[in-house]
């Protein structure tokens, strides 16, 4: 979950992403919400469940330097929609 003990101050971002989760099978691209970044991770908004662990390729340009991200923790918000915090790696 979210806390305010971060290496890095969070900036607010709002802007749609697109990305792409690892899979044994497939690349399906996905479309997410940044909610905030900083030089080390982000929080988006998802509309599906990506577990925790699994990388993921960020096809979108953001203000960091962040192209691919493990995902560090997921909450559920509603039915089928996610937050979840990435560490860019």
């Amino acid at each position: 979950m979210e806390n305010n003990n971060r290496r890095e101050t969070r900036y607010p971002l709002v802007k749609t992403i697109y990305y792409t989760a690892e899979s044994g099978k497939k690349s399906d691209v996905f479309k997410g919400v940044v909610k905030n970044v900083s030089n080390s991770g982000l929080c988006i908004y998802l509309s599906g469940l990506v577990d925790e662990g699994k990388r993921i390729s960020i096809n979108s340009a953001l203000p960091i330097s962040c192209n691919k991200a493990v995902v560090r923790w997921v909450k559920q918000i509603d039915t089928g929609f996610y937050m979840a915090g990435l560490a860019c790696a």
